[in-house]
């Protein structure tokens, strides 16, 4: 037989719930605090998934020249490594 540790890493099976609820029973139940967290939450997860790089993209596509453009080029002297001698 196994040692107990190594038996251990098998989650023993749950017993069945009497107490079960249908899932839009328990949606009813959740409070607006909690729709607004996980609705930010959300939006937070999906809307970072744009980068820099996709922007770049998306605005190449448009025809803007990011070479151009002040506000790009005062970013990238603020992020670019500064030559002190």
């Amino acid at each position: 037989m196994a040692p107990y540790f190594i038996r251990n890493l098998i989650p023993r099976r749950e017993a069945r719930d009497d107490n079960r609820r249908p899932l839009l029973e328990v949606l009813r139940t959740i409070t607006w605090v909690q729709w607004a967290q996980f609705l930010s939450g959300y939006a937070l997860f999906t809307l970072t998934s744009i980068t820099l790089e996709g922007l770049a993209t998306i605005w190449q596509m448009a025809g803007v020249d990011l070479r151009r453009d002040r506000l790009f080029q005062r970013i990238a002297q603020r992020h670019s490594p500064s030559k002190t001698v």
